[in-house]
């Protein structure tokens, strides 16, 4: 019998062709999707070994006074904790650094009714998650709606119970008029529905830094402030206005009239 040398035929090299595109658009979200996933699950390891590290170089340095993240940062002579961590031989600069976003992580901490919380950000974790919800408990518990209490009592109380205010991390500072700003804290606000918002402000402190805030946080959405200042520099708007709205859609609608607009 002759063999055949004619070899594929147009049609079914398109065929093949085909199949493979249609493997490959199978294939490769799932391969990407585990790596994903490794990435993830070796930043958990990586942020977990970063709070035994802290808790060790804590006993060397006597850092276990320090209340929250401001004393500690004067303790370390304004410098930035993770940066000491390296620069001081406890880790590598590697281990520092989030393996999925690619971002040296920062640094969480406090005490919060005489327990130290300790916590390594990134773009993987949000301890704005836990603050929105410590104060959603706060107001509720309180029942300040029904007693129309004044929002700087909310601002207090999570001060006091966390022995300090949330810092904004670069995360969401980036892309911001925020962006290279420190000294930012989040400061919880109740809406008459309970929902809870936040506002960025300078200073780590029981206050409400007169309403002015730089950014907005809303349902995980970030507006800033449009304001400039005499200087050219960007400008705190007010917040004071925000006990008028109903809830998280309401305030949204007029953010833009308020003076502020979506960042990201």
């Amino acid at each position: 019998m002759e063999k055949d040398n004619r070899g594929f035929s147009l049609i079914e090299l398109i065929i093949a062709v085909a199949i493979l595109v249609v493997l490959t658009g199978m294939l490769v979200p799932s391969l990407l999707g585990k790596i994903q996933e490794a990435r993830r699950a070796k930043c958990v390891h990586q942020r977990d070994n970063l709070v035994l590290i802290f808790n060790l170089a804590s006993v060397d340095h006597d850092w276990e006074d320090c209340k929250d993240i401001t004393e500690l940062k004067n303790d370390l002579g304004g410098k930035d904790p993770v940066d000491y961590l390296i620069e001081n031989g406890y880790c590598d600069e590697k281990e520092a650094v989030c393996p999925v976003f690619h971002t040296k992580y920062e640094l969480d901490y406090a005490v919060i009714k005489g327990v130290k919380s300790v916590e390594f950000l990134c773009g993987c974790n949000s301890a704005e998650k836990g603050y929105l919800a410590m104060a959603g408990d706060i107001t509720e518990k309180g029942d300040y709606i029904k007693k129309s209490t004044d929002r700087k009592k909310l601002i207090e109380e999570i001060y006091n119970q966390r022995g300090s205010l949330l810092e904004v991390s670069s995360g969401f500072k980036n892309g911001t008029i925020a962006e290279g700003m420190n000294n930012l804290y989040w400061r919880p606000y109740y809406l008459k529905d309970g929902t809870i918002v936040m506002y960025a402000a300078s200073g780590n402190t029981a206050s409400h830094a007169g309403w002015g805030a730089y950014l907005v946080y809303v349902n995980g959405e970030i507006y800033e402030s449009t304001k400039v200042g005499a200087n050219g520099k960007p400008a705190t708007n007010s917040v004071s206005s925000f006990y008028t709205y109903t809830d998280a859609d309401s305030l949204k609608d007029n953010l833009s009239g308020l003076g502020f607009e979506k960042a990201k």
